[in-house]
């Protein structure tokens, strides 16, 4: 029998690995923020390159406990604790409509008309509603050990300004899109203590442009004009995350810290490399036998490599599994509430939920409520 003393050793010397681990990450992200300075970074943000729908519906609070397949792109050594050694095969997809593009939507199909709008109708419309969309695919195989996966996550967003430079309506498109695979190792070194790597290649494509009216009415030099802004690029990324647990019968606390694009991401001569971020997140699960409730909270790119204020890299929230069939979720991401319904279904899993994509620069600057719908297969 294990003794009070052995068990509050071992726990101080995982905490100072844990601390010790985050101390040595900190002159290499400073190296690579040194490096870094005043490029123009691609579309993406500080955010992973994929994500559950149920993680973000929950607050997007995901580094202590992620679902599912997000457990691969948030926290690699997450997949190592628990017992047995299968976790899930799956297939994903997902649908993200921003609520501008859904009410159009609705309205076209509640008055039944077939009539196409007019360019400068369409700028007035996108005025007061912008439009963002987007899709995800994940499939994939998880275990105990090993992770192989496959993925796909393309946004879209198109607004408009009332004065462009040349003091007339100018409509905005943002597109970017990447996909790629990858593969992990993850073990447990104790019940206390979790470690992972990941590698993914990654293929990326973006594409930004300020379209005048005169653009939109001369729609054949569209094509030709959106092949010469693409811009595309293509890498391996490298993360790893460890992970500390401490269990009691009806309460789990865990600490978890993350290296994502380690020593940067080249991406080829178009676009500039995703530079090297630091996350850590807390997290509190309530459980019983046949409940849970998981609580956390994460900071994303704690040593800023995007530039971007402390409230945009911020998350938190709560998710509720009943009888394992029904899951609940809500949180603040980036300072907007968030909410989800997950269906555990046969062999299969149904998502749905809103959440707020922040597409400015700082928080409550461009808001985008978005709805997503998700479904698949998992055993």
């Amino acid at each position: 029998m294990v003794s009070a003393g052995h068990q509050k050793r071992k726990r101080h010397q995982a905490v100072k690995a844990w601390f010790m681990v985050l101390t040595a990450l900190a002159p290499m992200q400073h190296a690579i923020l040194a490096r870094a300075q005043d490029r123009p970074f691609p579309l993406r943000t500080h955010q992973p390159l994929y994500q559950n729908p149920f993680d973000l519906a929950s607050g997007g609070a995901s580094l202590t406990r992620a679902t599912q397949e997000g457990s691969f792109f948030v926290n690699p050594s997450l997949p190592a604790f628990g017992t047995g050694l299968h976790r899930w095969l799956f297939a994903r997809t997902q649908f993200h409509v921003g609520d501008a593009p859904a009410k159009a939507a609705y309205e076209s199909y509640a008055k039944q008309t077939a009539q196409s709008p007019t360019p400068q109708e369409m700028v007035n419309k996108a005025i007061k509603s912008p439009v963002h969309v987007g899709h995800d695919t994940a499939l994939g195989y998880i275990n105990r050990y090993f992770s192989a996966v496959g993925f796909s996550n393309v946004r879209a967003d198109i607004a408009v300004r009332k004065f462009g430079d040349a003091g007339a309506p100018q409509v905005r498109l943002r597109a970017y899109g990447v996909g790629g695979g990858g593969a992990a190792v993850h073990t447990a070194l104790s019940d206390i203590l979790a470690v992972g790597a990941s590698s993914k290649y990654v293929e990326v494509a973006q594409a930004t442009d300020d379209l005048s009216l005169t653009d939109l009415q001369n729609p054949s030099d569209l094509g030709s004009r959106a092949q010469d802004l693409l811009k595309r690029g293509n890498g391996l990324s490298h993360d790893a995350g460890i992970t500390m647990q401490f269990r009691s019968r009806r309460l789990d606390l865990r600490l978890a810290a993350t290296v994502h694009d380690i020593g940067s991401t080249s991406l080829g001569s178009d676009l500039e490399p995703f530079p090297q971020t630091v996350a850590s997140g807390l997290g509190l699960t309530f459980h019983g036998l046949k409940h849970a409730m998981h609580c956390g909270a994460d900071l994303r790119d704690v040593l800023d490599a995007y530039g971007e204020h402390w409230t945009f890299r911020s998350y938190a929230g709560c998710k509720i599994l009943v009888y394992r069939l029904v899951g609940l979720g809500a949180g603040l991401s980036q300072g907007y509430p968030t909410a989800g319904l997950i269906l555990n279904l046969p062999a299969s899993r149904i998502e749905v939920g809103t959440y707020t994509r922040e597409v400015g620069q700082q928080v409550g600057v461009e808001g985008r409520t978005v709805y997503f719908f998700a479904a698949g297969f998992e055993w």
